[in-house]
């Protein structure tokens, strides 16, 4: 199992975290750590009817920038290649 990402601070209680600092911990992570950030995300999303309950999807999508979806098409036709 991946280890936990780190920082540098000690956090006790409630946090926020802005997605430019998760993004950042989730860019600094090894491949084990992304792959498990990943994996955390399918996890958590599964309450939404499957990984690919259309309308979430497309929430999502009205909000992402052409960069942000082209990493994502990138991501998905490498792993539908296999690596």
């Amino acid at each position: 199992m991946a280890d936990n990402f780190e920082f540098d601070k000690q956090i006790t209680g409630t946090i926020s975290i802005s997605p430019e600092e998760m993004a950042l911990a989730f860019s600094d992570g090894d491949s084990d750590q992304q792959a498990a950030f990943l994996n955390a995300i399918a996890a958590e999303s599964a309450s939404w009817g499957g990984a690919c309950d259309t309308f979430q999807i497309s929430y999502i999508r009205e909000h992402l920038t052409p960069d942000a979806l082209n990493m994502i098409r990138i991501m998905v036709e490498y792993a539908q290649e296999g690596g």
